[in-house]
């Protein structure tokens, strides 16, 4: 065996994407064949692997009526099917797609202690309604992220 299979099959890096990555966005394609590690993918604002949600139908449950009982929104549960899929596949690192899923991840990754990467590109470093919706949570991120 080689260094880099060996390597390769020692950590696991969560690839946190908004959505199914289109054909013009190469670049996420590229970071899933590419990089040296074994990869698992969690996509959409409800985080799913390979086409199923990550919290059962009645931890979603729970969490709509924790929202509607505390007027909160989807952090809360987002951020638990993040822990619950880090935890499940032994994740050592996140790269975040987009600097919008960075944010969305931050916790889970800080409450694991695992190095989270993210990846600006485009609408999400230069739109200013996105730059306004994130005034707070960016520098945030910034600043606990490992690399931007």
């Amino acid at each position: 065996m080689d260094k880099l299979t060996a390597r390769k099959d020692e950590r696991t890096v969560g690839i946190v994407l908004p959505y199914a990555p289109a054909p013009s966005e190469s670049f996420i394609t590229n970071h899933i064949v590419n990089l040296p590690a074994k990869i698992v993918t969690i996509q959409g604002w409800r985080p799913s692997i390979e086409g199923r949600t990550v919290l059962s139908f009645q931890r979603r449950v729970f969490h709509k009526v924790l929202r509607s009982l505390s007027g909160q929104g989807l952090e809360r549960e987002t951020t638990a099917a993040y822990l619950k899929a880090f935890r499940r596949h032994r994740v050592k690192a996140v790269l975040a797609e987009y600097g919008t899923t960075g944010v969305m991840t931050l916790d889970a990754c800080r409450r694991l202690h695992i190095p989270l990467i993210v990846y600006f590109l485009g609408y999400d470093a230069s739109v200013k309604s996105v730059l306004e919706e994130h005034a707070e949570s960016y520098p945030r991120m910034f600043q606990e992220a490992c690399a931007v």
